[in-house]
């Protein structure tokens, strides 16, 4: 997931560990709170034609809710975070830690004791 976020580049200084590790838990949110999914239910094949079934579309929260899923005592961080957060923000911040951690990549790094090209 944060591959898909911020591609393969190879970030190796302080504060890029600092902005990954933010972006990390901003995806954590995003993609568990606001971002649905759906479950193969089941497969059935007629002849040459396959047809899936899938269940309606949930975020990975609202399964954790059910009665017998997770403990109480496990529910209760996620049902105090959950109206704490706003898509919208949370989306903006990702891309601003997505534009402040690519930013630095994409500049030319000085190289010393490069010979000097003129045109001559």
């Amino acid at each position: 997931m944060v591959r898909r976020t911020v591609g393969y580049g190879r970030y190796d200084s302080p504060e890029a560990l600092r902005i990954l590790n933010s972006l990390d838990a901003l995806l954590r949110l995003y993609t568990n709170f606001f971002q649905p999914v759906q479950k193969l239910v089941s497969e059935e094949r007629h002849g040459a034609r396959l047809r899936r079934r899938c269940n309606t579309p949930q975020t990975p929260y609202q399964p954790v809710l059910a009665p017998a899923a997770v403990p109480e005592d496990r529910k209760q961080p996620m049902l105090t975070t959950y109206p704490t957060l706003n898509p919208a923000r949370v989306r903006r911040d990702i891309t601003v830690l997505q534009h402040r951690l690519i930013a630095p990549a994409h500049r030319p790094s000085p190289q010393p004791n490069a010979p000097e090209v003129t045109n001559a």
